[in-house]
């Protein structure tokens, strides 16, 4: 999980949590043609984790192996500049 998606929720943190008990897989979040995060994503890829380097985060890992998914509509809407900001609140 990270920090700059303004419209994560209870309600979306509890459906990765009952996705996850409900399969016992790695679940991620769909938005937009994309599956990221929040995500909870089990021990097995710990050392792919381990390993990653840069600014991309877990998206490989998840995007090339098969996780469950949960729907997070607003999941593409990020904060990570001024402008990003100033446009959420308008």
């Amino acid at each position: 999980m990270v920090c700059d998606q303004p419209f994560i929720s209870e309600l979306v943190l509890k459906e990765l949590i009952e996705k996850y008990q409900a399969t016992q897989k790695s679940v991620a979040s769909f938005y937009d043609d994309i599956l990221g995060i929040p995500a909870i994503i089990t021990k097995e890829y710990f050392s792919e984790i381990y390993q990653l380097t840069g600014d991309k985060g877990a998206r490989q890992i998840i995007n090339s192996n098969n996780f469950e998914k949960i729907i997070f509509a607003k999941g593409a809407i990020d904060i990570d500049t001024t402008n990003d900001y100033n446009n959420l609140i308008k």
